[in-house]
């Protein structure tokens, strides 16, 4: 029972942890964001386009737990934007995929090499043996992450590409 406990308690701290170290982080970013002009939803839309590649509306209001009408008013303000482009789809032309265009993926690189870069200079200052254990456990929390997926049946090639046109 003992060992469980631990376990517990562990866990308990790496959450606080990671939460504290999310906070951080994102407050790093705040000025980036509130530059872009964005609303939470926008940025979501873009994240999963950038995530997945091109999605249908329908696909795109299930990811985001929204109804079609919130979809298209979304996508309607990011196009407007010149953010994202509609198409139509290959393989049925009634209907239409939403993309990335080429400022919404400068855009979505643009804040992934600013996180990227936050973070480097937060591992920049970390000693070469912290370096090392983290490497292992963050290689070890890929494998687990992978696996997890696996089990879902999400895909797990690819992950972290750019659905651009």
């Amino acid at each position: 029972m003992h060992g469980t406990d631990e376990r517990e308690q562990l866990l308990d701290r790496l959450e606080e942890l990671q939460a504290r170290l999310t906070r951080l982080h994102h407050k790093d970013q705040s000025a980036l964001l509130a530059a872009m002009h964005l609303t939470v939803q926008q940025l979501l839309v873009l994240h999963h386009l950038q995530l997945d590649g091109p999605l249908s509306a329908h696909t795109l209001a299930t990811r985001l737990g929204v109804g079609a009408n919130t979809v298209t008013g979304l996508v309607d303000r990011l196009q407007a934007k010149g953010l994202v482009l509609r198409r139509p789809d290959e393989h049925d032309r009634r209907v239409r995929r939403i993309a990335l265009s080429e400022e919404g993926g400068a855009l979505m690189d643009r804040l992934m090499d600013a996180s990227r870069e936050r973070m480097r200079v937060l591992f920049s200052r970390l000693d070469t043996s912290t370096l090392r254990k983290l490497g292992e456990v963050l290689e070890a929390m890929v494998r687990v992450a992978t696996t997890i997926a696996q089990e879902e049946g999400r895909p797990t090639e690819g992950v972290g590409g750019v659905g651009r046109p």
